[in-house]
């Protein structure tokens, strides 16, 4: 068994690319299973894990490594300390800790992985074969997370205005479509059969009003299209949420929650991104994100389809001034 432990300035050597990069939400999604200011649960996230403060309790990641805004930065990323938990990472991937280490048993279960703290390890287990162990490393790779920002962009994507409702089809489901923008209630989700129907819109922004609740909707592919490649283009914005979101079900896509709690009680297809995330009965598994989050002061998703009273007002308006332009028009 070998086991190496570096320190101080040869820290400086080991620990890789030092400069910090700050995330938005088009960094975010698809490349990172969860960003929480909190994070725990029995069940493992499938994508990379950052936690925007301090850590306790269970937390386990097997990174698929999907999307590539997360590479350079490590499967685990706690920015404050680790303290009185139990963290396991496979996969050969390595962990970064911003602060200490402190009676925390940490399983690693790839190969030769790294470990990186901005501070010192004290008590806890360290399964450690030729992993190496990087303390009092003056810069660590950690990335710009900022909620409040992220709150800001909730709010902002919760103002863009879309349709506020949802057809039914002829089997009783719920279609999820026909404009980019969907305003939505919380009580939508409670329960029944949902599809998606992405036709003409390469980014679907679906706002979800209310404090927080349970999710039981079950979706279920349509018109040939697998519900998982349909998600990858799919935005769940709870705005409004400042309490507990509990996903019983798998909401397909992903979900921007960032003043909520979120209990994934049923593994879950997309990235996630709460105040404070558990994970004990579902796992969290990383989708691709093909669509695209508008800047702020360009909105521009693919237009709200008019009635088709409305085009043919439109068209009646366009004849009138044409006809009128022909008339007064010199002989």
């Amino acid at each position: 068994m070998t086991k190496t432990i570096v320190s101080a300035s040869l820290a400086v050597l080991c620990a890789g690319p030092l400069s910090a990069a700050s995330l938005e939400l088009n960094d975010i999604f698809g490349s990172f299973g969860a960003v929480a200011q909190s994070y725990s649960g029995n069940s493992e996230s499938e994508g990379r894990v950052i936690i925007a403060g301090d850590a306790t309790g269970n937390i386990s990641v097997n990174d698929r490594e999907i999307g590539a805004n997360a590479d350079g930065f490590d499967d685990l990323i706690i920015t404050g300390d680790a303290t009185n938990a139990n963290i396991t990472v496979g996969q050969s991937g390595n962990v970064t800790i911003g602060g200490d280490l402190s009676n925390t048993n940490l399983q690693l279960n790839g190969g030769v992985q790294t470990v990186t703290l901005g501070g010192t390890r004290s008590g806890g287990n360290f399964n450690q074969n030729e992993d190496i162990l990087i303390q009092n490393a003056t810069n660590t790779n950690i990335p710009e997370v900022d909620f409040s920002f992220l709150q800001s962009e909730a709010a902002r994507l919760g103002g863009l205005g879309g349709l506020f409702s949802v057809d039914t089809n002829a089997s009783g489901q719920l279609v999820f479509g026909g404009a980019s923008v969907l305003d939505l209630d919380f009580s939508v989700l409670g329960s029944g059969t949902g599809v998606f129907d992405l036709s003409g819109i390469d980014t679907l922004i679906i706002n979800v009003a209310g404090n927080g609740g349970n999710i039981g909707l079950n979706f279920v592919d349509y018109l040939g299209a697998g519900v998982l490649d349909a998600a990858q283009s799919v935005v769940w914005n709870f705005f409004e949420a400042t309490g507990t979101i509990n996903l019983n079900t798998a909401l397909f896509g992903h979900v921007l929650a960032p003043s909520a709690t979120v209990n994934v009680n049923s593994s879950n297809e997309g990235s996630v991104i709460a105040s404070t995330l558990f994970s004990n009965n579902g796992e969290l598994h990383p989708l691709a994100f093909d669509g695209t989050i508008p800047p702020a002061g360009g909105d521009d998703l693919t237009p709200v389809p008019l009635p088709a009273g409305g085009l043919l007002l439109l068209t009646a308006i366009a004849g009138f001034f044409g006809l009128r332009r022909r008339g007064t028009a010199p002989a």
